[in-house]
């Protein structure tokens, strides 16, 4: 029932960083990313002398920040937390950014980092002083401070508990000095399996929800799902697509939902409201099954006139607080995505329902998505330069595989991107990386490696605003390093495109002020030892790109191109007026 430490050392010589590292290890931790200090050695120490020879690997970054994308990324892929740490103060600090972008996505990440020694509270110590608890008081779902060697597996173990429990987000665990490099008793070294102190099955819905739920649904004409980031979260897929394909209901996907549903499914409808048909469907349909999703940005909030206000709503959530919170529902069921959808898919086999959905419904949504695809199809095919932005996503996501991994980081590219994603072909699940709730830029490298790592039979790829690359240029470094092949594109407009576009937009600049950017980023890139080249010719896009690939080095590809407003932009900027 309880694994006994045994190994060659003392109980005298095991100290707390040995009890951090075998905690995790027996949580499936495999991937800890961040920069060493003085006062967390003992646990860097036993990660080198005991992790590694058990199948953990320390990722050594060159800014905190990034080790918190890094540690993202390795979520986003696998499904599975990895750990981010950084020193006392500075290091911490430089942590929450990265932080901030996985929380607000909702991903599982473990966040570690030391606390000076309590003699020095209130001393002017160097690098003391910051009240690290309280600075991510707002952001992390549960943190823990431990100055008690013989508690830092338990305080792990409190950790996963919440980590898995409801809807994940980071969790935070500080350490003292004292926690660290003290001596572990006996009973400190005692470690309980999962299943001993966490539930390990996901909750189900309350069946009298589910039979209200399908009573609904088998009354509607128009329905439509919203699949959401809990339906990948739970890795809920083949649930979602027996509900909607096998009773001919229309789906969209959220940001965090790209690829639960594609454009290999008969009765996708696309990703995010902004996509060709998905207007239509939230406009005209009488009954909305919300799926792990909160409704926010993306979704237009759920509200009028964007969204029908009188069609029926059911939402799914693990989380309580998000039912509701953005547009009334007429039924709530809390419960693990998957679970309900299982539950949901039993219900209506048990009535022998068939298709649920009013003949005329599915092929209209679907001519709508035609509609808007055809519409690109002269800038998907542009041959002109500077290159179209829409010609160099058409060639980057046919050329990629529907299962290699796509990290999307910037502004203006990354609305582009998001709004093409699957026009052209299909995106496996967890295969697309984005900070979507948060925007955060900066992500392309780090993510790039972290998926590298998760998954590292796979090819990865970014695409990059030329603003966005710079931010964690030196994660480069890392991925020389640790000889870790990615390519990242860099659409190029010179501008902070966003910000240009609001200037044009709202202030009538003929010529926006203080947005021009221009860097040579093929010669920075080379500076690294990366395989990088420019690209001005669109007929040369996929043979850069396999160029890229056959490098098996980072790779990097500066691609010049026009500067246009996304189409989705107007939609976008509308949601401005929607009253809350």
């Amino acid at each position: 029932m309880v694994d006994e430490i045994k190994e060659e050392q003392t109980p005298q010589s095991f100290h707390g960083g040995d009890a951090l590292v075998r905690a995790l290890h027996a949580e499936g931790v495999d991937h800890v990313f961040g920069i060493p200090g003085g006062e967390f050695l003992p646990f860097l120490e036993a990660l080198d002398r005991w992790g590694v020879s058990n199948g953990m690997h320390y990722v050594n970054v060159r800014n905190e920040t990034a080790a918190a994308h890094m540690a993202d990324a390795y979520a986003r892929v696998t499904g599975k937390p990895a750990v981010c740490c950084g020193t006392v103060g500075p290091g911490f600090a430089n942590l929450i950014p990265g932080i901030v972008t996985a929380a607000w996505d909702n991903i599982p990440m473990v966040v570690i980092h030391p606390q000076q020694g309590p003699k020095f509270d209130d001393q002017h110590r160097f690098q003391g002083g910051l009240d690290q608890l309280g600075m991510l008081r707002q952001i992390v779902k549960y943190q823990k401070h431990e100055s008690n060697p013989n508690r830092v597996v338990v305080t792990v173990q409190k950790a996963f508990k919440e980590l898995t429990a409801g809807r994940p987000r980071p969790v935070q665990l500080e350490f003292r000095e004292d926690a660290m490099w003290g001596a572990v008793e006996d009973y400190g070294m005692r470690i309980l399996k999962p299943s001993q102190y966490r539930a390990i099955a996901p909750p189900a819905g309350n069946p009298e929800t589910i039979k209200v739920a399908c009573d609904l649904l088998m009354k509607a004409q128009k329905p439509l799902i919203v699949s959401g980031g809990g339906v990948l979260a739970s890795n809920s897929w083949d649930a979602l697509r027996k509900l909607s394909l096998g009773h001919r209901i229309p789906c969209i996907t959220t940001d965090m939902g790209t690829g639960t549903m594609s454009s290999n499914h008969e009765t996708f409808i696309g990703t995010t409201i902004s996509a060709g048909g998905a207007q239509k469907a939230a406009r005209e349909c009488d009954f909305v099954l919300l799926l792990g999703t909160k409704l926010g940005f993306d979704m237009a909030y759920g509200k009028a006139p964007i969204w029908n206000a009188d069609a029926r709503a059911v939402q799914v959530d693990i989380d309580p607080f998000m039912i509701g919170k953005n547009r009334p529902v007429d039924l709530g069921i809390l419960g693990d995505a998957g679970v309900v959808l299982g539950q949901l898919n039993e219900e209506l086999e048990r009535r022998g329902a068939k298709d649920l959905s009013a003949p005329a419904w599915l092929p209209a949504l679907k001519k709508e998505r035609e509609l808007a695809i055809q519409t690109l199809k002269a800038k998907f095919e542009s041959t002109k330069t500077p290159i179209e932005p829409h010609r160099l996503i058409a060639d980057l996501t046919t050329f990629m595989n529907p299962d290699d991994v796509l990290c999307v980081d910037g502004g203006d590219i990354a609305v582009l991107v998001m709004n093409d994603i699957d026009f052209l072909k299909h995106r496996e699940p967890r295969t697309v990386l984005r900070s979507s709730a948060l925007g955060m830029l900066g992500t392309c490298i780090p993510y790039a490696i972290g998926a590298k790592l998760g998954k590292p039979g796979k090819r990865v790829f970014s695409i990059t605003g030329d603003g966005s690359f710079l931010f964690h240029v030196q994660e480069l470094d890392t991925a020389i390093k640790y000889c870790l092949p990615f390519v990242i594109v860099i659409a190029d407009n010179c501008k902070w495109g966003m910000i240009a576009n609001r200037e044009k937009s709202d202030f009538k600049k003929r010529d926006p002020f203080c947005v021009d950017l221009c860097s040579n980023y093929v010669s920075i890139a080379k500076g690294f030892g990366c395989y990088a080249e420019r690209v001005e010719d669109p007929a040369q896009i996929k043979p850069a790109l396999q160029r890229a690939v056959d490098s098996e080095l980072p790779a990097v590809l500066q691609v010049p191109i026009k500067f246009v407003t996304p189409p989705g932009t107007t939609i976008l900027q509308s949601f401005g007026n929607l009253k809350f």
